[in-house]
């Protein structure tokens, strides 16, 4: 090429040791063409010129540029070569701005792409943490002294559940432009201390002092962290993991190490004030914006941004229509391990639920009046109805509510529960909770096959057996519950439960009894009762041997 470019350095003129890329878009893109030109690989500092004859399509530009350097286009800096001024790529609105105060019908438009050496981003990054280092090590920070009030941010409802007390004292740290540089944070003036952060301090200062080297710290969903390379770990004085509660991202880790897991504190109401206020954001809407979307800072401030928070409350409507759908993302899970594991930031992005009523949106500066009379009134005749129905007669008042629990749990889709064999027979065997709950006649019993189901008798006379559950791995499980050391043989209502099952289904399956008891010990011995009742089933009775072969399991349920 033979063009004459202003303000060019000797580099850019080895035009000899260029090598032009071509790329023809498509005729609907106002661009008809645009020239690429690369210098030689030696060169430290990448460049290109590009050049077109009339308005570009930004987008394009930027899709162009990120293609022809096979890179990231948000690290690609791009300079008009009429001026001084440099602009990132992904900045389109400044660049168009740029663009239409300088340009001339007919003039060609040209700009230069420079791309940054990784050698030197790594310095940059060295000479951050230098300043952070000079500004902070054995230096006191700047800072000064804040008080919140409860008055600032509105008085919450009498019936509101959130304890907020009357003021907050808090201490403001000033001047942490290098902090936020240097780890990339968004441009603040001042970080809040608190007061978790303050216990956090004293204790890992205490249990340095025992020679205690490795901590997790952990609460809420986070930054999806992983385990610490050994390069971090070798010759430090301390190890400190930032991570989600998820367990699998740094379980290992902490197994060798002797990790101690630390479990923050949600931030107060009054500490997220006092971040809002800081941060010159409108304290009075803090209540109203925790009471949506709960205890969370980034997205406190981020809603303080917003004219009308409409996408997050749609995104919150769409989150409870899957929680409705499937009630059992709540509950807590198990890992591959079978230890009980809390949600995770893999699920939903609710924290924390409040009533969801599709007929109608009820602001939050509304206040709903539900007197107490009635409310307690209302639960209290469920829990009378429910202890005084006709089952309950069958059971004493800690018996009933020891079932009405497992029901509860086993319909609900929660954690496997593990189960120990009653006949000293090896192997383990863990039964799963279903949310397909069955009507409860004997015709409910009558499910496809493979399904997941759990059935609870509708009737008080049904001795023996209080409730089945069918998996998806072929079992069929007869549960009996009962805190007594001495109860009903299960014989009869197993046979009589069985019938109702197709026999395609019964035959494929493999049968199981459960007893659940509040303690280990009388769960234990229940199991022995259970297993001698099986055993002793009459051989000429029908389908005898399926009980004497029936495999019996025990655990407790508290």
């Amino acid at each position: 090429m033979s063009r004459s470019l202003p303000n060019l350095t000797h580099e850019h003129l080895l035009v000899s040791c260029f090598r032009t890329i071509t790329t023809k878009l498509k005729p609907t893109t106002i661009m008809e063409e645009i020239e690429v030109e690369l210098d030689y690989p030696g060169d430290p500092m990448l460049h290109a010129l590009l050049e077109f004859r009339d308005k570009p399509q930004w987008s394009s530009l930027a899709q162009e540029i990120g293609c022809s350097f096979f890179i990231p286009t948000d690290i690609v800096a791009v300079t008009y070569i009429n001026s001084d001024k440099t602009f990132i790529i992904r900045t389109q609105n400044a660049l168009e701005k740029f663009y239409k105060n300088h340009y001339e019908p007919g003039k060609p438009i040209q700009f230069v792409v420079k791309v940054p050496d990784p050698k030197q981003s790594i310095g940059i990054l060295s000479q951050q943490a230098q300043n952070v280092h000079d500004k902070a090590w054995g230096k006191e920070w700047p800072h000064c002294k804040g008080q919140i009030r409860s008055t600032e941010i509105a008085k919450p409802p009498d019936d509101c559940e959130i304890e907020v007390p009357e003021s907050l004292d808090y201490d403001c740290f000033i001047g942490i432009e290098e902090l936020t540089e240097a780890l990339y944070c968004p441009p603040m003036d001042v970080v809040i201390a608190r007061g978790e952060y303050e216990k956090l301090r004293k204790y890992l200062e205490e249990a340095l002092g025992k020679n205690e080297r490795a901590f997790i710290i952990t609460g809420q969903p986070g930054i999806n962290n992983v385990s610490p390379g050994p390069f971090l770990t070798y010759g430090s004085r301390c190890i400190i993991l930032a991570s989600s509660p998820n367990s699998e991202r740094w379980k290992q880790w902490k197994k060798y190490s002797s990790a101690i897991c630390l479990v923050s504190e949600l931030p107060e109401l009054l500490e997220i004030a006092a971040i809002v206020k800081e941060t010159s954001g409108d304290v009075s809407q803090t209540l109203c914006h925790v009471g949506k979307v709960g205890p969370l800072i980034r997205t406190v401030l981020l809603m303080q941004k917003l004219d009308q928070p409409t996408s997050f409350e749609n995104d919150a409507i769409k989150a409870a229509n899957k929680l409705c759908e499937k009630a059992s993302s709540l509950v807590i899970t198990r890992g591959a391990d079978t230890s009980p594991q809390a949600p995770t930031s893999d699920g939903s992005t609710i924290l924390f639920l409040r009533p969801y009523r599709p007929e109608g949106v009820i602001p939050g500066a509304v206040p709903i009046i539900h007197p107490n009379t009635v409310s307690l009134g209302h639960i209290q005749d469920s829990t009378e109805g429910v202890k005084e129905s006709s089952h309950a007669l069958t059971r004493s008042a800690a018996g009933w509510n020891l079932e009405m629990r497992m029901h509860e749990w086993m319909c609900s889709g929660g954690a496997p529960i593990d189960l120990i064999p009653a006949s000293g027979r090896t192997g383990a065997l863990s039964i799963t909770p279903s949310t397909n709950l069955v009507p409860g006649t004997l015709a409910g019993l009558n499910q496809p096959k493979g399904a997941s189901f759990y059935w609870m008798p509708s009737v008080s006379n049904f001795p023996g057996i209080d409730a089945v559950l069918g998996d998806t791995d072929g079992n069929i499980f007869t549960v009996q519950c009962s805190i007594a050391t001495d109860h009903s043989a299960p014989n009869d209502r197993i046979l009589k439960a069985r019938q109702s099952i197709p026999s395609a289904i019964r035959n494929a399956c493999s049968w199981h009894h459960v007893v659940v008891s509040d303690t280990l010990a009388t769960a234990k011995k229940q199991g022995s009762q259970a297993v001698s009742q099986l055993q002793k089933t009459p051989g000429e009775q029908a389908s005898a041997q399926v009980l004497i072969n029936m495999k019996v399991w025990y655990c407790t349920f508290v």
